[in-house]
This record gives structure tokens, C-alpha cells and sequence, in this order.
């Protein structure tokens, strides 16, 4: 806050203060953030008049800092819900070899870049790398349960088809 302290220590530090603060208020209510309990960051209730051009200072950081934090907070709940609804899509979908990220993408209303970008930062991994694990554990089980059932099934057959060749032999 350096870079604006002449400003507040000038003519009308609480005027400066309240109006910063309001811009950061409204994006607060109109993102329906609050803070702790649900209480809105009202500057009107958030500062207490008249202010010293210090205390104005004081009251502004913090209260911007507040503020970022919300939002902040508010934008990893929106991303992890984001990423949480591809993941869904993806699940739908991963069977389908034409699976493109372009329609994941499309499927959370963000740009293939960014949901990639935004994918590796919350999942882990990148969204391909999500989709081959699903396919690599799908054919895992596909591998583990078909193939004892075939080999059950070829075992008895085996022994019937012996025993019906062997009147032959």
C-alpha cells in the first residue's frame, strides 16, 4: 500500500478509504461473498469515522486483505467445482476413443488451454494422463474378470471336447 499512502495522508484520507473499499465491496456482493458468520464487509460498518489518515491506512489494508481473501477463497471453491464436473464428464466419456479435450472443455465453458492448465494444478495430473489411468483401469478389471471367466469356461469345454474326440481316436 506504499505506492498510495501520499494520497491517504492527504485532504480526505476517509473519503480515499471508503471509496477504494466500496469497489471492493461491490464485487464482493455481487460475487454473494461474505465473511465470517455470513457478515458482509459493509465499509460503512468496517470503518469507524472519523479516521486519521493512518488509522484510514490501516483500516484499508486490512479490510482489502479481507476482501482478497474471499474472493480468493471463492475463486478455488469455483475451480474445484469446474474441475470436479470434467472429471464427471470425462468419466461419462472416456470410452469413447474421439474423446477430445475440446469437449470437456466445451462440456465446463472453458478454453482447452485453460482447463488443461487448471486440471494439472487441482488434479494432479493432466487430463489425459486421467483419461489413459481410467482406460488402463477399465481394461485392467476388463482383464482380470473376463479372462478367468474364458479360461473356467475353456477348461471345462476342453475336457468335453476331449472326451468327444477320444470314442474318434
Amino acid at each position: 500500500m506504499a505506492d498510495i499512502s501520499p494520497v491517504l495522508e492527504s485532504g480526505d484520507a476517509t473519503g480515499i478509504a471508503l471509496s477504494v473499499a466500496y469497489r471492493a465491496y461491490a464485487i464482493l456482493l455481487d460475487r454473494k461473498l461474505t465473511a465470517n458468520g455470513g457478515q458482509s464487509l459493509d465499509p460503512v460498518v468496517y470503518f469507524r469515522f472519523p479516521l486519521a489518515a493512518h488509522a484510514a491506512k490501516e483500516r484499508l489494508t486490512a479490510y482489502l486483505t479481507e476482501a482478497a481473501e474471499l474472493i480468493d477463497a471463492a475463486v478455488q471453491d469455483y475451480d474445484h467445482a469446474i474441475i470436479r464436473d470434467a472429471i464427471e464428464y470425462i468419466r461419462r466419456h472416456y470410452r469413447n476413443k474421439g474423446l477430445k479435450i475440446q469437449d470437456v472443455a466445451d462440456d465446463v465453458h472453458l478454453s482447452p488451454n485453460y482447463l488443461s492448465y487448471l486440471f494439472k494444478q487441482i488434479a494432479g495430473e493432466t487430463v489425459w494422463e486421467y483419461v489413459t489411468r481410467l482406460r488402463m483401469e477399465e481394461a485392467r478389471h476388463l482383464l482380470l474378470h473376463t479372462a478367468k471367466k474364458a479360461l473356467r469356461n475353456f477348461g471345462r469345454g476342453r475336457i468335453r471336447v476331449a472326451r468327444a474326440f477320444q470314442p474318434h481316436f
